[in-house]
This record gives structure tokens, sequence and C-alpha cells, in this order.
């Protein structure tokens, strides 16, 4: 969706305009508290066999208003920048704690034994899986329509902001909308930007007349201090003259950011503690634990799946059931990564023959190691890659400590080159049967792309982050989202 600016005098964010899209995230997290409510309620019934008197749940229909109140205080409403991860650690963070004190409270005021631990227990499991999910739609609604984001101006228009600038226009769930740019001396009066017309003035407009962000309705501005000239740089550091009620500051500390960063205040000195969670010991053992339990659970689940693909694969063509290929993994060591076979036997010199009567398709083989229409894979091999049930065994490799649920995807020897620099930081963790890559394309993203994005994960860990991604996953898998 495209979107032009107003008119001198007609800003584009009005107070109805704001007051619109919080009360429209409220209504979705309104929502989702109550079909977590009637679910939880209804479920303890199913399961239960005493039926649950409604008319004392009925009496605690004031805790919603409670979880919207601490989510508004948190910053969720309208929850403009604000990255998923970060969403999801505030609502499972604030959800939990909520419920735990309304639950003590309840209890220990005695008030609590009219009701059912299984009922609140299941509203909090819905609560949080819930949430997110109807916020993910609220947005993709509020952005059809064009009621959901805040316009902001990139000032200055060097290396940084351009990338800032593909960075917003390509991920619309960020929230903020880019509607001007600020450039030193401005040749044209908008730019088209990735099919995106945007305006522009010159660093001498906007001194002269500091009201104009105020009047376009514009109340947030992305900073790049190197890429701005001087005396306006010195001069955006008074926001308030300007109209602006958020200023945000773009490092060109390229390896620094995300939830690894914490600000330190030194009497106005700015600081930035950069923190390599996954270098600490502790949470390697947390992930470590994760990982364990999550085979455990995934591998009981999936018992039947593997058995059923087991006997398919030996009906579908000749040769063993499992694939074995080395792999680079933690520390540089090689791992053999088990997986489904989904090639034919010779697939080597298959590949060779197809590419020598397919020049055209070597470059595309060269630079990711995959091509479409690939001729070693089997029919059914194809399905299983679509679907990635071929993954599934590499929950031996995790098990045995060789790989991780989630990480950088292990890569073969011929790969190393394409990491540069970078190949230092890659063997310093397990490698992940999914990752960033997986569910930001897979096979539609460049090998460059991938690579930043395995170094992102390996500076930025969190727990709350590997989460992100294995839910991102299953949607991915489900998707196919750029799978071949």
């Amino acid at each position: 969706m495209k979107y032009i600016p107003k008119k001198e005098g007609k800003p584009w964010l009005s107070h109805s305009y704001s007051l619109r899209m919080n009360l429209w995230f409220i209504l979705s997290d309104l929502l989702s508290l109550s079909i977590a409510g009637v679910s939880a309620y209804f479920l303890r019934i199913l399961i239960g066999e005493k039926y649950q008197n409604s008319a004392f749940y009925l009496q605690l229909l004031w805790i919603p208003l409670v979880f919207i109140l601490l989510y508004a205080v948190s910053g969720l409403y309208p929850g403009v920048g604000i990255t998923p991860v970060d969403e999801l650690r505030r609502v499972t963070t604030i959800t939990s704690s909520l419920w735990i004190a309304i639950t003590a409270i309840l209890f220990l005021t005695k008030s609590g034994e009219s009701y059912s631990r299984e009922v609140f227990l299941f509203y909090w499991f819905f609560s949080i899986l819930l949430i997110p999910i109807l916020r993910f739609y609220a947005r993709r609604i509020g952005i059809k329509f064009g009621f959901w984001g805040e316009p902001v101006a990139i000032i200055g228009f060097g290396e940084y902001a351009r990338k800032t600038l593909h960075f917003l226009v390509n991920n619309r769930f960020f929230g903020y909308i880019p509607v001007l740019i600020v450039e030193e001396k401005s040749q044209t009066k908008e730019i088209n930007f990735e099919g995106q017309k945007i305006p522009k003035i010159d660093t001498e407009t906007l001194l002269n007349d500091k009201k104009y962000l105020n009047r376009q309705g514009i109340n947030t501005a992305i900073f790049v201090p190197e890429e701005t000239p001087g005396e306006l740089s010195k001069a955006i550091g008074s926001e308030d003259i300007f109209g602006l009620k958020h200023l945000i500051l773009i490092s060109k500390l390229g390896w620094v950011g995300g939830s690894a960063v914490v600000p330190v205040d030194m009497e106005g000195i700015l600081g930035l503690s950069a923190q390599r969670n996954l270098l600490n010991p502790y949470f390697r053992l947390l992930k470590r634990s994760v990982d364990l339990l999550i085979t455990l659970v995934a591998g009981i689940i999936s018992l039947p799946i593997l058995l059923i693909c087991a006997v398919l694969i030996r009906l579908d063509s000749p040769g063993p059931i499992f694939y074995f290929q080395k792999r680079v993994g933690y520390r540089g060591k090689e791992i053999r990564v088990c997986k489904f076979r989904t090639m034919v036997q010779k697939a080597d010199i298959i590949l060779e023959d197809y590419l020598c009567a397919n020049p055209d398709l070597r470059d595309e083989w060269n630079s990711s190691h995959k091509i479409k229409n690939d001729p070693r894979v089997t029919r059914l091999g194809k399905f299983l890659r679509k679907t990635s049930l071929d993954e599934i065994p590499q929950m031996w490799n995790v098990l045995i400590g060789e790989m991780s649920w989630v990480g950088p995807r292990p890569i073969v020897e011929d790969e190393i080159v394409h990491y540069q620099e970078s190949f230092s930081l890659y063997t310093q963790v397990r490698p992940g049967i999914t990752g960033l890559w997986q569910v930001s394309g897979r096979s539609s993203t460049s090998y460059k792309y991938r690579v930043n994005l395995d170094e992102y994960y390996i500076r930025h860990w969190s727990l709350w982050l590997d989460i992100y991604i294995l839910l991102r996953t299953v949607r991915s898998v489900l998707s196919h989202e750029g799978a071949w």
C-alpha cells in the first residue's frame, strides 16, 4: 500500500487518528481475552466431572480491564515501533505476572475456593497464545485499510538512512511510515524508493521553518547524526522546537543493536552496553535445556510421522531412508546432519549433467547451492521439502548436542567463503534446525542476506527471539513460504 502525504494544513496523524489506532488494539486484546476466558471455562467443563457455575466467573469481568491498563502502561498501544519479539516478551511477561498475582490474591483471601485452578491455567495459556495472534491480524487489517501506522521523517540521507528507509518500507508491521526525507541539498522534490514516492526537502527549509514537521502532523523523526549537516544536527537535539515528540537516533555501529543492547546513562553521556548472551554459560545451559525439552515432546508427537515417512520413502525410490550430509558445526567441527532422503541415487552425476545441459542455471547454483526444479529430487522428496518434513530426523542431532532447534543453518565447507570474516562468529554457536533465514523467505532470499541474518541472531540472541522464530517457523511451514 502506497502512502501520499497530506497537504499542508491537513496533518497526517490527528488526535482522532491516534485514538482510533489505540482503540483498535484495545478491542483486539479484549477480544483475545474474552475468547480465552470462554474457551478456558468450557474446556474445564469438557474435561471435568463437575459443572462450573458461570455466575462466579462473571464476577471476574474486571480482570480484562486490568490487563488492558497494564498493556497500556508497557507501551503496547498502539504498538508502533515494537518488534514482534519485544511484543511477545511484554505480552507474555505481563500476562503471566498478572495471572500469578490475581490467583494468589483470590486464593489467599479464600474467595478463590469457588473457582477452578484449571480454568485459570487454561485462561493464562489461551491468553498468551491468542493475544499475539490477534494483534498480528489487527495490524494486517489496519495496514490494509490505512488506519494503522505513524508517519515519520528521516533526517539525513546517506547509506544508513537508506538502509533504514529500506527496512521501514519492507516492514510495515513495525509501524513507522516514512513520509518525508530531509536532505542537505535536495535536487528533487521527491524520491521514488522501491515503488513508493516520498517527498524531500532540504535542511535549509527545515531550519528556516521549524514548524514544518509539526504542520505536516509528523511527531516522530529518525535522525542519522553522521549523515546530517552540522547546523541541523546540533539544532535537532532540541526536538521540541521542531514539534517532535520522539527522536530516534540511528547508530553506525552496525554490529550493535537489538535486545542485546542496554543504554547506559553517565550524567548525560549515552553509552551502549552490548551483551553477547550466547557466550554466557548460563544462557547456553538454558538454551540447551529448552532444546532437550522440545526434543522430548516433539519426538513423542512426531513418532507416527517418522514411521509413515520412512515407509513411503522406501516405496517411492530405491536407496536408504536417511541421508547424512557433512556440515560445519559448533567450533568448526564436522557434523553429520541427518535428514530423510529426498534425492535419487547418483545425485551428483545427475546434477552435473543437468548443469551442463542448462549452463544458465550454473550461476544460480554457485550463488546459493540451490536450483528450482532440481532433477535430483524424488517425487516424494519434493513433498517432504515443501512441508519441511525432511528435517524431522535432525532431532537426533539436537539430542546428541550437535545442533539446536534454533540457530544458523548448518553449512557445507564450500559455503564458508560466503561468510568471510563472519565465519568465526558462526562457529561460536550450534547450527539450528530452523532460524531467522527459514522464517524470512528461505530459498527466496540472497545468500548475503542469509549471512546477515545469521550474524544478527548470534549477536542478539534471547530466549524470546527463539520462541518467536519457532512460532514463525510453524507459519512458514504451513504456508510453504520460500520452500522449494
